[in-house]
C-alpha cells in the first residue's frame, strides 16, 4: 500500500514538474537526488506542488497534518491549491477560477468560484480583510 502511494506521489510530482516546465520553460534547479527532508521521498521532482515549495507546504500544514497526509497525493495537491489561492486573495488578486459572483453580507458583491449561492453570510475574502475592487 505504501509503495503504491509513493508511486502516486512520484507520478503527481512528475506531472506537476512537467506543467511547471511547460508553463515557464524552466527546470527546477533545486532538484537533488537525495531524499527531500519534508517528504522523505527519494525524488528530485517533488520540490514544488502547484507552484509552492514543498517546504512552504510543510510549514503551512504544521507537523501533525503534514505527517498524517504528506503521502496522499490528492491531499497534497488540494492543500497546495488552497495555499496558493489564499496567497492570491491576501494579495488582492482574483484567482482565475473565480468566475462567478455572489453577495457577501460582510464584503458586498465578490468574485467566487462557480457553485456558490447568490447570497452568503461569509466568503473567502472575509478571511483576508475583504475584497477591494
Amino acid at each position: 500500500m505504501r509503495q503504491a502511494m509513493t508511486e502516486d506521489v512520484l507520478t503527481l510530482a512528475r506531472q506537476v514538474s512537467r506543467r511547471f516546465y511547460d508553463a515557464t520553460g524552466e527546470c527546477d534547479t533545486n532538484a537533488t537526488p537525495e531524499k527531500h527532508h519534508a517528504t522523505g521521498l527519494a525524488t528530485p521532482a517533488l520540490q514544488q506542488v502547484s507552484g509552492i515549495d514543498i517546504d512552504d507546504l510543510h510549514r503551512e500544514a504544521g507537523e501533525v497534518d503534514w505527517a498524517a497526509n504528506k503521502d496522499e497525493p490528492h491531499w497534497v495537491e488540494t492543500f497546495a491549491r488552497s495555499v496558493s489561492e489564499g496567497r492570491l486573495l491576501r494579495a488582492g488578486v482574483v484567482p482565475d477560477t473565480y468566475t462567478a459572483k455572489t453577495v457577501c453580507k460582510s464584503c458586498g458583491e465578490v468574485p467566487v468560484p462557480p457553485g456558490w449561492g447568490s447570497t452568503v453570510n461569509n466568503c473567502r475574502w472575509c478571511f483576508v480583510g475583504g475584497y477591494q475592487k
